[in-house]
This record gives structure tokens, sequence and C-alpha cells, in this order.
């Protein structure tokens, strides 16, 4: 496709979002239909003049008429992990979802003259999974480091925002009854960005944000365009990998070591209650500090499986921790916009509220219905004419202009 018929489909979809026909457009433009059709066809070149008259007549900004870029080989989005005919109807829907927030966030910075934080990642040396996993202690300390985390501290739901102040977005949208765990693409115009299934118990969103960050630092770095999928219960080398980056990142052995060595007992010592107040001091699954603890030899054979054994929250409650309610039985409510990034909520309502973006267009990029849009800005505008909003702004020395 060229840069010619890239611009048509974008004049034409401008045009219907605008609620005109060709022969109305025309008359407002000028011009004969038949040439409107034929820019619309893109088999009429579409000069510089006649993008200010499309911008004036559709109530839109030239950029919102122009590619963000032209697609090639080097930045087409390619499936990696799983192929994309092994999802299911949801699941692939789920990506189609997270494909198109990308290319909407993309094309709202790009029109906003905006940008993300760079990225602050790991260089890695190339290597495969195999060789990998043999550093990948250091490389979860050192970025932990790069990211001024310290090298023992738990990270928990914080890491969403750690991972948005640096440079890679957070995309989490439900998907019921699936393996589905979640995605990362390293995205030409957006850059690094994760896709978090929501319909996961909040320690297993986290573990499979650092999963998924361990896809882009050592399978996406250098592959623009690439979007590699994860579903749960995958053994290849490349899910071990995250895993085992994923593990190391939230619960530092150093942390761990710590952590026991003010309780006391040794590592054939090690019991339920030593293992429950270490997942919930890292804020993590009962699970996964299991394999944590087996992967770093505090606990083995016989001795894991007896552990494995046990029902951890309900030992949790008798230990008297304060147990949530989404720990005996987690049904998620994820209401857009939660689930998207503020950055892009934010630059969804500037653009529409310059006329930029019509209603329909920016519910769509906000994944929701017109009228869940209206009742949404009704709120923000409660929310802004309330004295107590003033106060905030002014406590927050923000200001108005």
């Amino acid at each position: 496709m060229d840069l010619r018929e890239l611009i048509a489909g974008r004049v034409t979809a401008a045009r219907e979002h605008a609620g005109l026909n060709q022969s109305e457009a025309a008359k407002a433009l000028g011009i004969d239909r038949a040439r409107l059709a034929g820019m619309e066809r893109g088999e009429r070149p579409v000069d510089a003049t006649m993008l200010l008259q499309l911008a004036q007549v559709y109530r839109t900004a030239i950029v919102n008429l122009l590619p963000v870029s032209v697609p090639n080989a080097a930045t087409e989005i390619r499936f990696r992990g799983v192929e994309q005919g092994a999802l299911t109807a949801g699941e692939a829907a789920a990506i189609e979802g997270f494909q198109q927030f990308c290319e909407h966030f993309a094309q709202l910075l790009s029109s906003a003259g905006a940008a993300r934080p760079k990225a602050n990642l790991l260089d890695l040396e190339p290597g495969t999974s195999r060789t990998r996993r043999y550093a990948v202690e250091a490389d979860a300390d050192e970025l932990r480091h790069a990211w001024n985390l310290g090298g023992v501290a738990p990270i928990g739901s914080e890491l969403f925002d750690h991972l948005e102040d640096h440079g890679v977005a957070v995309y989490r949208r439900a998907v019921s009854a699936s393996q589905l765990s979640g995605a990362s693409v390293n995205h030409p115009g957006l850059g690094p960005v994760v896709f978090v299934n929501a319909s996961d118990t909040p320690p297993r969103q986290v573990f499979t944000a650092a999963h998924e960050l361990a896809h882009l630092l050592y399978h996406l770095q250098t592959d623009v365009g690439g979007l590699f999928v994860s579903r749960k219960l995958d053994t290849t080398a490349d899910e071990q990998l995250a895993n085992d980056f994923a593990s190391a990142f939230l619960m530092p052995a150093a942390g761990i070591k710590l952590f026991l060595s003010k309780r006391g007992p040794r590592d054939e010592q090690v019991g339920v209650a030593d293992v429950i107040a270490l997942q919930r001091h890292f804020k993590v699954s009962y699970a996964a500090m299991l394999v944590r603890l087996r992967k770093l030899g505090i606990l083995r054979g016989a001795h894991f499986e007896d552990l494995r054994a046990v029902r951890p929250v309900r030992e949790a409650e008798q230990l008297g921790y304060a147990v949530q309610r989404w720990e005996w039985a987690y049904a998620p409510k994820l209401e857009r916009p939660q689930g998207l990034p503020d950055l892009f909520v934010n630059l969804v309502l500037t653009a529409h509220a310059a006329q930029t973006l019509s209603p329909a267009q920016a519910a769509s990029c906000l994944e929701m219905t017109v009228s869940r849009f209206t009742e949404l800005l009704q709120e923000f505008k409660r929310q802004a004419d309330s004295p107590s909003f003033e106060d905030e702004l002014q406590d927050a020395e923000i200001s108005v202009g």
C-alpha cells in the first residue's frame, strides 16, 4: 500500500466521521463528486491545499488525514510465542483490541506532538533463552537498581507505575475463561507496551506484567513490530526465561534471605507460616513464592510438595492476616477507562474537546459506548465544578489556564 492509498483511506474515514456522503462533501469542497471519489480510491493526488480544505470541511486536524507511518516489512506486527491461529475467538478479539489501542495511542501522540518517556530498559547483548537463563538473576538486579527500586524491597502493584514511568505503556483488559495471560509488543510508533489479562488475580497480574517486561528485554528489544503472546502453562524456553526473570525481579534473592534471616528458620525449617509471610511481604501469590524458594534451593523435594498441598488463604486467615475478598473468589470489575494509561485517556479527552475526535471516535478509543462516554464526560465535569476539586488543584500547585 503506497502513501496515496493510505491518505485515501484516512480521507474517506474523516468524511464518514463527519457524517457526510460524497455528494455533500464535494459540494462543500467546491469540487465535483468524481474528483472526490478518485481521491478516496487513491487514484487522484491530494495536495497540501486540498488537505487544508478537507480538514476545514470535515472539522479535523490535517495530521488526522495523514498516516502516522507508512507500513513496511520492518514495522508490520508479527506474532511470536503463541501462533495467531491458536487463539480462541475471545483471545483473538483481546489481542486485536490491544493492537488497536497501540495504533490509537501512537496516532494521538503524533497528532498532539507529544512523546512518551524514553524507554529505560537494559541494553542486553544478543543471546538465546538458554544462555540468558544463567544471567537472569543479575539482569533482574541490574534493572531494579536502574529503576531505583533497590535490591531487597517488594514491588507489588506499584510495578504498573514503574513501567509507565520508565517508558513502558500498560494496557489491561479482562479476558475471562482463557489461558491467555498477556502479551507484549515493540510497537513502531509507540515503543514497548505490555498487555495484562485483568481477569487474573492482582498478584497474578503483577507477575504477568513482569513476565512481559522480560519478553521486551530478551526477545523484542531489537524486534520492532514483534508481538509476543503468552499463555499460562507454556513451557517453551522463551516462556521459562520470562518466568525466571519475573520471579527474580519481584522476589529478589537478597530480599528473601534478609527476610528469612530476621524470622530465624533455616532452610529445612521453612514452613507454611514463613512462606505465607514471604508472599504477603513481596505481594505475590503463594504458588509464585513456592516456586521461587525451590529455585533458590530453599525448598526441596517432599518438603516443597507438602507446602504446595496446603490451602494458603485459609492458613493466612488462621495466622491472623487480613484476607481480602478477592483471595477467596476473584470477580474482576474493570470498567473503562480503567486499565488504560492516564496519558492515553487524557489525549483522547483533549482531542475530543478540540473537536478532532468525534464522540463516536473517542468512545471507540476508550473501548466504551457513546452513551457511556457521555456519562464519563459528565462525571469529569461534576468533579471539575466541585469546590473540593479547585482546592485540590491549589494544594497541588497546579495552574489552571
